[in-house]
């Protein structure tokens, strides 16, 4: 979290903000983290001895949202294990006890396999955008907002379409994150 706070710090207000009203909610005041003071709701475990993934976008992701993926294990990082972006066409040298944050429901991504013997496992922290679009609907899924309060539910999906324009808005500039003054890293 602390990472996405330096290098998207709108974006890490978006996402504590909507925990934040999670947990102030008293109907969901029992749910317990991955992490205390964590953005992420979720956690996938990609288990070894040789964990990879096929060429895949993680389109249940917030659209403009970053997960946070952790290389674990005992393999050989300069022939093996490499996160691939497709539609970058670029290949990442991943090793053991690296993370990396990507926006992984626009951008297609696997992992090259590792060799015979050698270990490899992930951890990948994210938060659904059906819990964002959860709690922007005051705490209701779509058709039953729709239902319950059907003007309300009108003015959401017009605020939707403008999302679409101020997604850009989360992302820093360079120069954003060279003047960085992030509580997290102090």
């Amino acid at each position: 979290a602390a990472a996405m706070d330096v290098f998207a710090p709108n974006l890490f207000r978006y996402y504590q903000d909507h925990i934040r009203l999670l947990e102030d909610n008293h109907n969901y005041r029992h749910l317990r983290h991955n992490l205390r003071n964590g953005i992420y709701t979720s956690k996938s475990n990609n288990y070894p001895p040789r964990a990879y993934t096929a060429p895949h976008r993680d389109v249940m992701n917030l659209a403009f949202g970053w997960c946070a993926v952790f290389a674990l294990g005992n393999f050989d990082a300069t022939h093996g294990g490499h996160l691939v972006i497709h539609n970058l066409r670029i290949t990442i040298e991943f090793p053991h006890a690296s993370c990396i944050l990507l926006p992984s429901s626009i951008l297609w991504h696997s992992n090259v396999p590792i060799a015979s013997g050698e270990q490899r496992a992930s951890l990948t922290f994210y938060t659904p955008g059906g819990l964002f679009r959860f709690i922007d609907n005051h705490f209701f899924v779509e058709k039953e907002l729709e239902k319950a309060h059907s003007d309300e539910w009108r003015r959401l999906q017009k605020e939707k379409i403008e999302r679409k324009s101020y997604a850009y808005d989360f992302y820093s500039t360079v120069q954003e994150i060279v003047s960085c003054d992030c509580p997290s890293v102090k």
